[in-house]
């Protein structure tokens, strides 16, 4: 499993790593929201692509995920930030901020972990 999922403070982090196929992105964002679910209420989160060394990521994988992270019911509006520093995953990232359609989900997307955590900490 080329993902974990930590829970830390008021953040879920998810890192990815590897090689990391679109049935694992989906499969992460299926445990995110099962994780979230436990949840009193929902966290702000940050996904990680910093150690992905290669993917197979198409724009099917990028709707499907959209489409899960869509249905969400989540507690509280939330930050999703997105760390992708490689230009094709900031480009799928992006891609997944568009097509985003939850409105309790507001999505950022980085090439850097420090401003990704600083848009996480700050009030906008």
């Amino acid at each position: 499993m080329p993902y974990e999922i930590l829970l830390s403070g008021q953040l879920i982090t998810t890192r990815l790593y590897g090689l990391v196929t679109p049935k694992e992105l989906l499969d992460s964002a299926v445990e995110m929201a099962k994780i979230e679910a436990e949840q009193p209420v929902t966290l702000n989160r940050l996904t990680d692509l910093l150690g992905v060394e290669a993917s197979d990521f198409d724009t099917e994988a990028i709707h499907q995920l959209a489409a899960v992270r869509s249905e969400a019911v989540l507690r509280n509006p939330v930050k999703s930030a997105i760390v992708a520093p490689k230009p094709a995953h900031y480009g799928f990232s992006r891609m997944f901020q568009t097509l985003n359609e939850n409105p309790l989900i507001t999505v950022e997307v980085f090439h850097d972990l420090r401003s990704a955590l600083a848009w996480l900490e700050s009030d906008s």
